[in-house]
């Protein structure tokens, strides 16, 4: 017999960018976030709202909202209509979706089988069979199959959520900067750095989701830091639960940044902080780094920080 298809879960994220008159970015705002507590808090719900840009300056505001999934695209229409209306113009839009169906079969699954496992333990400690040392053995498994069920429960209701209400992100910008508005083609430089990295990881890493790009991140920072690649991708694996499927990019990364910042403070962090602390001066590091050219003692402590 032929096995039914089920519907792809999939987690919608629609941006939007509108410009307009920088003493109406505001009140636009204002009016889109309206409209989504119009709506209800079971049909739209407002994330947050942000708005920056001094008198004569440059304007920007950003509003996140999440809509319940089969009216995103429909309120979508609706904000570009109302910014249309307020004399703005619509200058960019974009829609990415996530497929959760696998990840949420697979806790499905695990929740299942930690339901049954926690079923059995419950009927070995009802009955009392066993000797003592099994029953406390299986106490301690329910705890901890317990642990694993709410976890379970609560990815699982986090992934549902992300499939159930579409993220809707909204960028207003002047449709022109005051004085000083020699910056804005920095600012469009620094801005589109985000984008290019976020392209470049999503290359190298493909099946990523943005839980292990995190986690990537993480370890890359603290091995940036400490200087110990290895410790650090470590200490994130275990903190993390194990997540082995992404172990190669987490090495990759920690390596990469370890060598990095080799390349701007030859000494790890913690042992210039350890050497301060040593010699009375404090945890300031405002003393400037000094490394030897004839091979002394401060050239081999500035080796120190390898692995």
């Amino acid at each position: 017999p032929d096995i039914p298809a089920a519907a792809p879960k999939i987690a919608y994220v629609y941006s939007y960018g509108f410009r307009v008159a920088r003493d109406q970015i505001a009140p636009l705002q204002e009016r889109h976030a309206d409209m989504c507590i119009k709506l209800g808090p079971l049909t739209c719900q407002l994330r947050s709202l942000q708005q920056n840009g001094a008198e004569d300056d440059y304007g920007y505001g950003e509003l996140q909202l999440s809509v319940a999934a089969d009216k995103a695209r429909e309120f979508g229409r609706e904000l570009v209509a109302a910014t249309e209306k307020a004399g703005g113009d619509q200058v960019a839009s974009s829609i990415e979706g996530e497929d959760l169906s696998k990840q949420i079969v697979d806790t499905e699954a695990r929740l299942r089988s930690r339901e049954v496992l926690r079923d059995r333990l419950m009927e070995v400690l009802r009955t009392r069979k066993g000797s003592v040392q099994e029953l406390v053995e299986a106490e301690r498994g329910v705890a901890q199959v317990n642990e694993e069920i709410d976890q379970a429960r609560s990815w699982l209701q986090e992934m549902r959520g992300r499939v159930a209400y579409s993220r809707i992100t909204v960028t207003y910008q002047s449709q022109g900067a005051g004085p000083g508005g020699f910056v804005e083609p920095i600012r469009r430089a620094v801005s589109s750095i985000g984008p290019v990295a976020g392209n470049v990881i999503g290359g190298l890493f493909p099946d990523s989701s943005v839980v292990g790009v995190t986690l990537v991140a993480m370890a890359a920072f603290l091995a940036g830091v400490i200087q110990r690649p290895i410790t650090s991708f470590v200490i994130v694996m275990e903190l993390t639960g194990n997540r082995h499927d992404i172990l190669l990019p987490l090495m990759a990364g920690a390596f990469v940044a370890a060598a990095v910042a080799k390349l701007v403070w030859l000494r790890p962090l913690y042992d210039s902080l350890a050497e301060r602390l040593q010699e009375g001066e404090g945890m300031a590091l405002d003393r400037a780094r000094v490394v030897s050219t004839e091979g002394g003692p401060a050239d081999e402590r500035g080796r120190g920080g390898g692995q």
